[in-house]
């Protein structure tokens, strides 16, 4: 009986820790892993990113995993490179965002700023003789739309931004292709065989938007048709191939675009 007691006790008592350990233990399992590279040239590289930028939501905890290779020179105390985040407006540091990084592979975990906007990651020790190219963007998306029982009667909830972020990879073409307005093949084919509208993918999708009537859209695998709401970025990735980082409405396959980058396609 005294024996049972003394369990039931530590039992007890114990009984916090372990709810403790078991949160942590979730948390992590939820938390993204981003892998960076800073390189020995002097550059932020990303495995799959022609150019390498991290795309957070506010607050949201993330785990850096980066591996540093040095480059030609090196602080006293040993660090080869730094991992320090900006404000892009004034160019002011974000507290909790100034990094030391060492020879090697190191795991870092940090949030992201609560203000949504543009960022920019910079090295702050002298690396090389390139050091000022050292750096890559960073932008804090908007927070997702509240559950729609939470909205407002008057709000849709497919005008606003949905779902976690994620990576699309195509082709920035146009609708009048691609939906096949005036195109049986969802191509270009039959406008530029008749040299009519451009005489290749970016002058034919150029000249339908601006003359057509038509918009710049994501044409991934020459089916599946995704929006964009921003038709600046895209335009200037016009008959490109592409990754699009952003959140997807899918009541209106509408992707909300954060960044546009070059792609090589399999």
């Amino acid at each position: 009986m005294k024996t049972n007691r003394k369990v039931y006790r530590v039992a007890r008592a114990l009984a916090p820790v372990a709810v403790v350990f078991l949160s942590v233990t979730f948390a992590c399992a939820n938390t993204r892993v981003i892998e960076i590279v800073a390189d020995h040239d002097s550059r932020y590289r990303m495995l799959g990113e022609g150019t390498p930028a991290i795309i957070a939501l506010p607050g949201e905890e993330l785990r850096l995993r980066i591996t540093a290779r040095k480059a030609s020179s090196q602080n006293r105390d040993g660090s080869i490179h730094g991992f320090t985040l900006l404000r892009a407006k004034d160019r002011t540091k974000v507290r909790g965002w100034d990094f030391l990084l060492q020879p090697g592979t190191q795991e870092i975990t940090a949030r992201a700023p609560l203000e949504p906007g543009n960022y920019e990651v910079v090295c702050t020790i002298i690396c090389s003789q390139d050091h000022d190219g050292m750096h890559m963007k960073f932008v804090v998306l908007p927070a997702p739309a509240p559950p729609p029982s939470l909205l407002p009667p008057s709000v849709a909830p497919s005008s606003l931004a949905t779902g976690p972020i994620q990576t699309l990879q195509g082709e920035i073409a146009d609708t009048q292709c691609s939906l096949n307005v005036h195109s049986v093949t969802r191509s270009h084919k039959e406008m530029i065989e008749a040299r009519r509208m451009g005489q290749d993918a970016a002058s034919c999708a150029r000249y339908c938007v601006r003359n057509m009537g038509g918009n710049f859209i994501l044409l991934k695998n020459k089916t599946i048709v995704y929006r964009l709401d921003d038709q600046t970025k895209a335009e200037a990735f016009a008959g490109q191939k592409v990754r699009v980082t952003g959140t997807l409405d899918r009541a209106t396959n509408t992707v909300h675009v954060a960044t546009i980058a070059a792609a090589q396609m399999r």
